[in-house]
């Protein structure tokens, strides 16, 4: 026999050997407890009738007694329950749960609005169509503030029954494993190294604290996430696909679990997670799942509003700035893979923008410049999108040509902006600098290509120059590659860069069937040379992968 725990995780119990409680419920210090078993009654033929009323009766009668049971109940048997469901790990979870439920706007009203600083959990409260806010509004003076203190205490959500038996919590007991501390530490500093110079989703200095201090120690789901990205730029390791499966498989146990109690670590943990291919499931899993959860989360939270006027910390509205904007880029990355809607309108948005001020001496010119730009380049790209590409834009011939004509100045207008140092195609090449160049060629070939195949509708003069942008964008992709690949960074690429690359090769097939044997000539060079890139980068994506074996 199995307790209940151990039959929940179907993992192996020896309770029945060494004696209850058994020796995996001791090791997770859960309550041990062992389901009766269900006797089957052997049916006698030729029952009569009224030994069926009597059943019927006895049903009818248990089914009374457990909605009397159900129903709330006062005095001193309230108190017993309670405390009888106190030693019920799972049970006393859920009944904390619901007692914060119920007390949650009992407790945001009582505080004092304007001067109660935000610590741990806070609460947007919408946008003026809301009721919540529509109170708040009567109580606060400043009416810019969208952000208030929200009750620190928190109650994760863990299943109180399973099939009639008190369950502890299923997270499974793998999720709590952690890596030797040296091989953290590589990770962690691959992490640091070669990830988050080019999206700063963590606050470094305070994670480093935490993770360095024997006292203490880093967010759980945080620290599996970032050695999870960690391990996909790393190169000293061995078996690493077998090691970012583990870690993958941890965090996403703590994700569904909600074990972690500030809901801006499951939204950098969301973006981190995107960092591992786990099947060919583009729609409920990989990075089109895991950004729209963390898109989710971050507007519930209020993330795409100005945090300025509120009480939050100083460093924790930096950090959400770079958090938000992270995000977009993502959403809108993710958006150009696929072809589908974006998850954010920045229509909503009045996050400002990120500046130099938001980064510390710890980030280099180059990695600030990158974050600033990159993060301009693809809001740009989703506005012009979203109000230019709609499909009702993509109808009209002459909406389409304005919308292009639109995108172009955007983007050439962002271009010039750009610093010296990045806008120089003449001056040496760094990875910031070719990730940053990487997306705007990616997306001049993914518009300008839209309506090349329906040549019976666009101009000549049009179609030259569309098809001599795709052209030229197509074969800097490549060699940017190329750069990236002297620089033995290619592992440093996110998910984006498989889908850039796959356009690229799409676009340079085109020009193989070319009549002219110079252009076709040029053109062969060029796609063998993206192939070879992109049996390197198989090795770290599995959509690269699938590219290669079309």
């Amino acid at each position: 026999r199995a307790c209940g725990d151990c039959h929940a995780r179907k993992v192996k119990c020896d309770g029945a050997i060494n004696g209850f409680p058994c020796r995996n419920c001791r090791l997770a210090k859960v309550h041990c407890v062992v389901p009766e078993r269900r006797k089957r009654r052997a049916q006698a033929s030729g029952r009569s009738s009224a030994q069926g009323g009597k059943r019927l009766t006895v049903v009818a009668s248990n089914r009374q007694r457990a909605a009397a049971e159900s129903e709330p109940i006062s005095g001193d048997s309230s108190a017993q329950e309670h405390g009888e469901e106190s030693s019920r790990p799972g049970i006393s979870h859920r009944t904390a749960d619901a007692e914060y439920a119920k007390q949650n706007l009992v407790e945001f009203f009582s505080q004092n609005l304007r001067e109660k600083p935000i610590q741990t959990r806070l609460t947007y409260i919408g946008s003026d169509l809301s009721t919540l806010g529509y109170l708040v509004r009567q109580q606060s003076t400043n009416q810019h503030v969208h952000h208030y203190p929200s009750s620190n205490s928190y109650a994760p959500r863990i299943p109180g029954r399973l099939q009639g038996v008190p369950a502890p919590n299923l997270i499974p007991k793998d999720a709590f494993v952690l890596p030797p501390k040296n091989v953290s530490d590589v990770l962690i500093g691959a992490y640091f190294e070669h990830v988050h110079g080019i999206f700063p989703i963590i606050d470094r200095e305070d994670f480093l604290a935490q993770y360095e201090a024997p006292t203490s120690a880093p967010p759980l789901l945080l620290f599996h996430a970032i050695c999870l990205a960690g391990s996909h730029v790393v190169s000293t390791l061995e078996n690493t696909q077998e090691l970012k499966s583990a870690l993958f498989r941890r965090a996403k146990a703590l994700f569904d679990g909600r074990y972690e109690e500030d809901r801006m670590h499951m939204v950098q943990a969301a973006l981190l997670l995107t960092w591992f291919s786990d099947g060919g499931d583009d729609v409920c899993a990989n990075a089109w799942w895991w950004i729209g959860v963390a898109s989710r989360i971050a507007l519930g939270l209020g993330m795409h509003r100005d945090v300025g006027p509120s009480n939050m910390l100083e460093r924790d509205k930096t950090t959400w700035r770079k958090i938000w904007w992270c995000l977009v880029q993502f959403d809108v990355l993710v958006s150009l893979c696929y072809g589908r809607p974006q998850n954010i309108n920045l229509d909503d948005c009045d996050t400002p923008p990120l500046g130099v001020e938001d980064f510390d001496a710890s980030a280099s010119g180059d990695e600030a410049n990158f974050c600033i730009y990159h993060a301009k380049l693809c809001a740009d790209i989703s506005l012009l999108l979203r109000t230019h590409f709609s499909i009702k834009t993509q109808k009209s011939l002459s909406n389409w040509r304005n919308s292009l004509q639109s995108l172009d100045l955007k983007l050439a207008e962002w271009l010039i902006n750009l610093p010296t140092g990045f806008r120089d195609r003449g001056q040496p090449t760094n990875l910031h600098k070719s990730m940053l160049f990487l997306t705007y060629e990616a997306a001049l070939v993914q518009v300008h290509r839209l309506r090349l195949s329906l040549s019976d509708d666009v101009p000549t003069v049009d179609l030259l120059d569309n098809d001599r942008i795709c052209t030229e964008a197509a074969s800097n992709i490549i060699r940017i590659f190329q750069e990236i690949d002297k620089l033995s960074a290619l592992q440093n690429c996110w998910f984006f860069a498989p889908s850039a690359l796959f356009t690229a090769l799409v676009q340079v097939q085109a020009q193989l069937r070319s009549e002219n044997p110079i252009i076709s000539l040029n053109a062969q060079e060029t796609y063998t040379s993206g192939l070879r890139i992109l049996r390197h980068l198989s090795q770290h994506w599995l959509m690269a992968a699938s590219v290669w074996h079309l």
